[in-house]
């Protein structure tokens, strides 16, 4: 897929539910709930990547892995990628009490939430607003 050869349609499904996460987010970005707003965070990365994907025509996998979704594009999205490896740790498969702390290392903090924030919206940016 070339970077010019698709616009983001506002009825491809994945776009409507990433704005949705993308929208959630700027509710409650200045809140305390900083798990929600790390999961919010990699929902809205993975789903606008997947919209990307859908656009052009690409077979969208099931996969949460930001990284793994990002290579598949050939062309390069600004990111850290350590950001993206961040952004894929934070999904988890349940989210019942015993996985609550979410990142592998537990309970998210403020500035890990600003860092979801952040890159999830950076990578929005990129497929939405150019």
């Amino acid at each position: 897929m070339k970077k010019g050869l698709f616009s983001m349609r506002k009825d491809n499904p994945w776009y409507i539910h990433a704005r949705e996460d993308y929208e959630t987010i700027n509710l409650i970005t200045d809140t305390h709930l900083y798990r929600v707003r790390c999961f919010h965070s990699q929902q809205l990365a993975e789903k606008i990547i997947k919209a990307a994907l859908y656009e052009g025509g690409i077979k969208v996998p099931r996969t949460h892995n930001i990284t793994y979704l990002v290579s598949l594009f050939d062309f390069e999205i600004p990111i850290n990628k350590n950001d993206m490896e961040f952004l894929s740790t934070i999904y988890i498969e349940s989210r019942y009490p015993p996985d609550i702390g979410l990142l592998p290392e537990g309970e998210p903090t403020e500035a890990d939430a600003l860092r979801a924030e952040n890159a999830a919206k950076q990578i929005y940016d990129f497929f939405v607003n150019r």
